[in-house]
């Protein structure tokens, strides 16, 4: 068994993240914790090792102060076990760390009690050999101090393991009362009754140094355990994200199959291929039916694209854009909503370069920026686009501004989540899932570029697009004008 201070392991067993941990986990963790902070305790009384060459130092220099007063074959024994003991111990703690750890931490710990108790004791047979062959009053005072001292260093380097330090603590002044018994005179009785009083205080002072000791080992070993769990359920969190959006993506796919061929079939009714319908109501429907899986389906790849995104499943088909010509063709699938709302749209275009990016993912992502800003600005507001080439930091940035009715700033993180809408009176009358923004954040840094957004209520809304300047093409930009090839968000 892990010495009494090993198991102190006061709330080690209160871990568990939430109520749905079971009883076996609680008692899988507090086993674990136990073993961890036993381990700590070993790592720290092995790191005082070279503690136990003093020890023989120490007895050196009691060797010579007693070298004609007790007898010289007792003396040298006694010199030749102190030395042996340390060098017994820390032989331990050396195959211990050649062997990585594989002897048993219960094991390396008892053996540490078992040492200090040696080395303990030889302290108290030399305090009692004195006290028999040499009558010496001055040598045995001499010898308090030096025990006094040991005992005290033993009580620091020995606190991880209360056990250790107390059988040192007896066994050495243990000893030492018995030889303060033998001395006839009333010094004797004196030096008792200090001695009972300095094990009292040292007992009761190395008790709460390894509670101190203990108590930290056990806080880290509690937070390093909470740190491993929180990795888990980050991995696992992680793993079900991944798997909810393949999911999606497979419920995605199955949904276009059946949405395409409604779409068909009304399409061949409203052009009435095979002949009339019969009512002129038939085509209209047809018409609505028509329009409806048109929107159906728009939403059915967005999601798509979103799921693909989450899962990191999204690559790019990258090649040579003009960022000038793919705004403008952007700009001009909006403009005659834009035109229909009364909304202003100005635009600066002429600075941004022509860079190596995949047209479409990055036209999906600018599109439904520029579709933000136009369903939530009210009518008679304006929109900005500019956009520039840092050369001194060599990044390209194309700024979106509008006077759409803005969020608060704490809004911002939640709007850039799949499926989230914020709350307003006027998005009650937006069409939109909540997937445009965060779609078109995962396909801007898919680029490696980032998307940052500014916005106060009732002011309006800045969003910003940088684009890395490693991906421009070193050659002249094509007119603002040229065609280019972008597919749209529905």
């Amino acid at each position: 068994m892990v010495p009494h201070a090993a198991w102190r392991v006061d709330n080690a067993v209160d871990i568990g993240l939430d109520d749905g941990v079971s009883r076996s986990d609680e008692r899988a963790d507090a086993a674990a914790a136990r073993s961890r902070v036993a381990a700590e305790q070993l790592l720290l009384l092995d790191r005082v090792a070279p503690v136990f060459g003093v020890n023989v130092m120490n007895s050196g220099i009691v060797a010579i102060v007693l070298w004609n007063k007790v007898p010289l074959a007792l003396l040298l024994g006694w010199l030749a076990l102190t030395a042996a003991v340390a060098a017994f111990r820390y032989h331990l703690v050396r195959r211990w760390r050649d062997q990585g750890g594989a002897v048993a931490v219960e094991r390396r710990l008892r053996e540490h009690v078992v040492g200090a108790a040696m080395a303990g004791s030889l302290w108290g047979a030399i305090c009692i050999a004195t006290g028999l062959y040499d009558h010496a009053f001055g040598d045995l005072v001499f010898l308090s101090f030096c025990v006094a001292g040991m005992t005290a260093g033993a009580m620091t380097s020995l606190a991880p393991l209360r056990s250790a330090s107390t059988a040192y603590l007896a066994t050495a002044t243990g000893g030492l009362a018995i030889a303060s018994s033998i001395e006839p005179s009333q010094w004797g009785v004196w030096m008792s009754l200090l001695l009972v009083c300095y094990i009292g205080a040292m007992s009761f002072l190395a008790r709460n140094f390894n509670r101190a000791v203990v108590s930290t080992l056990e806080l880290r070993v509690e937070n390093e355990i909470l740190a491993e769990r929180l990795k888990s359920a980050d991995a696992a969190t992680a793993t079900a994200l991944r798997s909810k959006w393949e999911t999606i993506a497979h419920l995605s796919h199955e949904l276009r199959t059946p949405l395409n061929a409604v779409l068909g079939f009304s399409d061949l009714m409203k052009q009435q291929i095979f002949g009339p319908l019969g009512s002129e109501r038939y085509v209209d429907y047809a018409g609505h039916v028509h329009d409806g899986g048109q929107r159906a389906l728009g939403l059915i790849e967005t999601i798509l694209s979103v799921a693909h995104a989450e899962s990191g499943r999204l690559t790019l088909d990258e090649g040579r854009v003009d960022l000038a010509a793919l705004v403008e063709t952007c700009l001009a699938e909006l403009a005659p909503i834009a035109a229909t709302r009364r909304i202003a749209i100005t635009k600066s275009l002429a600075d941004l370069p022509v860079m190596r990016a995949d047209a479409t993912k990055l036209g999906q992502a600018i599109s439904n920026l520029l579709s933000n800003a136009l369903n939530y600005t009210p009518a008679g507001g304006a929109i900005s686009v500019s956009g520039a080439h840092d050369d001194a930091s060599d990044y390209c940035r194309i700024v979106i501004s509008d006077t759409d009715i803005g969020m608060a700033r704490t809004d911002i993180p939640r709007a850039l989540q799949p499926f989230v809408r914020l709350a307003s009176a006027l998005t009650h009358t937006v069409d939109g899932a909540g997937l445009g923004l965060p779609l078109a954040k995962r396909l801007i840094e898919l680029h490696g570029g980032t998307l940052a957004i500014d916005s106060e209520p009732g002011v309006g809304t800045t969003v910003t697009v940088t684009l890395p300047g490693a991906r421009r093409i070193a050659e002249q930009a094509t007119p603002a004008h040229a065609a280019c090839e972008v597919a749209s968000a529905a």
